[in-house]
């Protein structure tokens, strides 16, 4: 039963088109950035899927652990790439994206979800223009990332 809620619950509402949406350099980073937790955001952040998410982390099963892989893979590492590209970091393309920049990532992504929570957990005030927020929290790591070069 655990691995039907995965899947249906968590795998089936990731996007193949995100990875793409993330890596085409035809349009500025912060659009696509913006777009992309546009999706994200109607396909996770519900009142439904953040709790299931949470109570099963409370509840220790890992399912939590196995979805965060996914999006560090598919999601986070192809952000951190672009981000590359963006700030223009002058690292070589075989170079390892870094725990650093993995963190710095996290913490943008982990802010966004965060919104979710305490939307649908704790049931408080988030503000009503989603997109400024995710504009301003796009905004603000690639600000930091620039500031401090490469990793």
């Amino acid at each position: 039963m655990i691995e039907r809620v995965f899947k249906e619950v968590f795998l089936k509402r990731l996007d193949p088109s995100w990875s793409a949406l993330i890596a085409d350099r035809s349009r500025p980073l912060e659009a696509r950035l913006l777009d992309f937790y546009r999706r994200y955001a109607r396909a996770t952040y519900t009142y439904e899927w953040i709790r299931i998410y949470m109570f099963s982390a409370l509840m220790g099963n890992d399912i939590n652990r196995r979805y965060i892989r996914i999006v560090e893979k598919k999601i986070l590492k192809p952000i951190c790439a672009e981000i590359r590209h963006h700030c223009r970091l002058k690292l070589a393309p075989d170079v390892p994206i870094s725990e650093a920049e993995l963190e710095h990532v996290w913490v943008m992504h982990g802010g966004l979800f965060y919104y979710a929570v305490r939307k649908y957990v704790y049931h408080s005030r988030v503000a009503t223009n989603f997109d400024a927020v995710v504009r301003r929290a796009v905004a603000a790591t690639l600000a930091g990332i620039s500031a401090l070069g490469a990793p």
